[in-house]
């Protein structure tokens, strides 16, 4: 399958391991991209922030992800049977099209992806929002 940036209307990674969550997504405007940050990392307090990137901004980061991360070769599942585990991670890439339907759902239990992939999708995300993932020790 091949991904279309320009198609993209939404752009959403999920961690979560035992207490600890945070998520990113990107929400495709009229004008720009509306990301939508929550992080609730140990004893630290939700943190909610909505900075707005630019359209080109945005596509160049989503971009930037579909491509270093590899996610068009991705599996739709991963779990105990993957090779590169991140004990007690619990994960999801979510990709919708412009009018909010799925062009990809991706999870994993513990699995993930090629952990090179993996590093780039999150170093991906971070360029819009860096607190991103941060602090949570299951995946440090």
């Amino acid at each position: 399958m091949e991904l279309d940036v320009k198609q993209i209307g939404v752009f959403g990674i999920n961690f979560s391991a035992g207490f600890d969550q945070t998520w990113v997504t990107f929400w495709r405007k009229d004008d720009h991209w509306d990301v939508e940050f929550f992080a609730m990392v140990g004893d630290d307090d939700p943190v909610e922030t909505e900075p707005p990137v630019s359209i080109e901004e945005g596509e160049r980061i989503i971009a930037k992800a579909i491509a270093e991360a590899g996610i068009e070769q991705w599996t739709e599942h991963y779990g105990d049977e993957d090779p590169d585990q991140v004990p007690g991670l619990v994960w999801t890439l979510d990709i919708d099209d412009l009018d909010r339907n799925d062009i990809v759902l991706y999870s994993g239990n513990g699995g993930i992806p090629p952990r090179a992939q993996f590093d780039a999708l999150i170093a991906a995300a971070r360029e819009a929002m860096p607190e991103f993932a941060v602090g949570m020790e299951c995946f440090e």
